[in-house]
């Protein structure tokens, strides 16, 4: 019976010691990022215990225990080694970062729009000219008034002036509907499409796109905010997917029509820019029959070029034409 209980032990450690090298090689994944410090110590003391007990085992049993335990300490080790050395590159690569020369780094930075988790972190790369942009989402203004995003956004803009640089660019993902990052405290607005009417000529729909429109140029605008990740003028095809929990693109698209998307994401992007914000029309090259949830799979687009050129692109197409808008692209290929 001790015999069948050692085993069984072993083969619990066997799988932790996996279960370690797993997420040690996983721990940098944007996905991760919630836990990743305190799974860090979790991962850092399971490992060293596992790797103590190993040694322990290796020196009492023979046989089938002795290797079992050399497998643990091997997958121990290697999951201790691995986190410790990509916490190690992480902290190595952002210490040459600070350790640049600032006006050597802005060519670079000017390039970056970055997101972040810490305001003083964040503050420091404004300072050390290490950035272009900032991305702000729902995590960085839980339990925050208007006036305290607009402070901290006056803020980073305040060392830009100082050192003679343009502004920072201020992003957001406030599409409406499932995607209002900044909602609280701003407006939540219901998305694009339950504001047109298909069954009559899109143009009587104007007004009300305009409104809306205003509604997120103008709130956008007042915080400090200069550039918008919305409109999607992926087309709506109609896919689908019960997997796909990021993407939803049926949910955020406009219409199916890519005339009515066209016009209404044109509107809605020059409104924006009557407030000093920049749109982004996206997915290109068009999410709207990728049934993949492109957040955490690889996708691929198939559909012909001829087609996408006639019907997925016309939206794109038009707004690139008759506006300032950016252009984000699609996580497919």
């Amino acid at each position: 019976m001790q015999a069948v209980y050692h085993l069984l032990w072993n083969i619990v450690q066997l799988l932790v010691a996996l279960a370690i090298l797993f997420v040690a090689n996983y721990l940098r994944s944007p996905f991760l990022a919630n836990l990743r410090l305190w799974l860090f110590w979790l991962v850092l003391g399971l490992s060293l215990s596992l790797i103590i007990s190993a040694v322990i085992g290796i020196k009492k049993h023979r046989s089938l225990f002795k290797m079992l335990s050399v497998l643990v300490l091997i997958f121990s080790f290697a999951g201790f080694s691995s986190i410790l050395g990509t916490e190690a590159k992480f902290h190595l690569v952002k210490h040459q970062i600070f350790s640049t020369d600032a006006t050597r780094l802005e060519k670079l930075g000017n390039h970056f729009i970055v997101g972040y988790r810490d305001f003083e972190g964040l503050k420091k790369l404004v300072e050390h000219r290490a950035i272009g942009g900032v991305f702000i989402t729902a995590r960085n203004i839980k339990e925050q008034s208007k006036a305290d995003i607009q402070q901290q956004i006056s803020t980073l803009q305040a060392i830009r002036q100082q050192q003679g640089l343009s502004p920072l660019w201020i992003a957001v993902d406030q599409e409406g509907g499932i995607v209002s990052r900044l909602s609280p405290p701003l407006t939540q607005l219901p998305p694009l499409a339950t504001i047109i009417s298909e069954e009559q000529p899109i143009e009587q729909s104007k007004a009300a796109v305009i409104k809306y429109a205003r509604i997120h140029g103008q709130e956008l605008s007042e915080i400090g905010v200069n550039l918008n990740f919305a409109p999607v003028v992926d087309l709506n095809k109609g896919v689908v997917n019960p997997q796909d929990k990021f993407s939803q693109i049926y949910r955020r698209a406009i219409s199916t029509d890519q005339e009515v998307v066209a016009k209404v994401a044109l509107w809605y992007c020059q409104t924006l820019e009557e407030y000093g914000v920049k749109c982004t029309i996206k997915h290109f090259p068009g999410l709207g029959r990728v049934e993949t949830d492109t957040h955490i799979d690889h996708a691929e687009l198939d559909t012909p070029l001829s087609e996408l050129v006639a019907d997925d692109w016309v939206p794109f197409r038009q707004v690139m034409n008759n506006s300032q808008a950016f252009t984000m692209l699609g996580h497919a290929k």
